[in-house]
């Protein structure tokens, strides 16, 4: 048969703002999380501990410093903001995290 219905697929909606990931005037649709997962991050995209967040939607931590600024997610908070911060790792904001 030259068709085949397929049962499963995945496509990537940000935690953040819930748009759908459309690298160009389609929604990409995958065969596994880790497809999905791979693609994504070649623009720019976080994932997270389950979490999917596009470019422009890095989360804040509670201290108020980015993702960035706690190592990507993995380290203690790195930020400028408060010379005080005692965060010691990343805690996402609860809108963040929808």
């Amino acid at each position: 048969m030259g068709l085949t219905k397929v049962e499963a697929c995945y496509t990537v909606t940000c935690d953040g703002c819930g748009l759908d990931f459309e690298p160009g005037d389609y929604i990409p649709h995958y065969p596994s999380e880790g497809a999905a997962e791979d693609d994504v991050l070649g623009y720019g995209w976080i994932v997270w501990k389950g979490h999917w967040w596009g470019e422009d939607c890095a989360p804040a931590c509670e201290c108020e410093g980015s993702f960035r600024e706690h190592d990507y997610g993995e380290g203690p908070c790195e930020a400028d903001h408060d010379e005080t911060c005692k965060c010691e790792g990343f805690k996402p904001r609860e809108e963040a995290i929808g």
